[in-house]
């Protein structure tokens, strides 16, 4: 067997390295939700995604790594291990796979949008002393920050208790996170300009 070397950073490292922009987190993790939507489409279910499992390259390419867990699946959905040990990082994980339910491609898009709320908000969506207070945590969407809520809203449905509620696949997820960052950067552009024509 042959793993690919990445000399860079893990994502986590990356973002507490320096300042990053709201451009600079979507353009990583984008980047990130492009990598799984492919896995997807190949039957895989990564089942551990977070931020040390996705890698920044030095040459800038952003690498999806770490599929020691993952699952392949005719009908998408995978079970948990032979003796129904929950396997992944929990604080990543949604409901139903915190329930002892099996893995699937909904599961992995919560994790994407836990991944990308916490390195926009920096902290996770939902918090819990206690493995039982986190659970109670998710039971319902988390509450939107005052700053970037159109970012924040479309990762609110990705993080739905419910798997029927959350975005249909990955790539509507990104799509929705396009248009939401386009129109931030619109909305900042006008601000900007107003600005600058009260200066003058």
């Amino acid at each position: 067997m042959a793993l690919a070397l990445v000399d860079g950073t893990s994502a986590r490292v990356w973002q507490r390295a320096a300042p990053r922009t709201t451009d600079e987190i979507l353009a990583v993790w984008r980047k990130v939700a492009d990598g799984l939507a492919a896995a997807h489409r190949a039957g895989i279910v990564h089942r551990d995604l977070k931020p040390d499992n996705v890698f920044i390259a030095g040459d800038g390419r952003v690498v999806l790594g770490d599929f020691g867990l993952a699952s392949m699946a005719a009908d998408g959905s995978t079970t948990l291990t032979a003796t129904g040990q929950i396997v992944g990082t929990p604080l990543y994980m949604p409901l139903e796979q915190l329930r002892g339910g099996g893995a699937t491609p909904r599961s992995d898009q919560f994790a994407l949008c836990v991944c990308l709320w916490e390195a926009l908000a920096t902290e996770r969506p939902f918090t819990g002393a206690t493995m039982a207070a986190l659970v109670e945590a998710m039971r319902e969407r988390p509450a939107l920050p005052r700053r970037r809520r159109a970012l924040f809203a479309v990762l609110a449905r990705g993080l739905d208790p419910d798997p029927a509620r959350r975005w249909p696949d990955v790539d509507a997820l990104g799509a929705a996170l396009d248009r939401a960052a386009r129109r931030a950067r619109r909305a900042r552009r006008a601000a900007l300009g107003s600005t600058v024509l009260i200066a003058a």
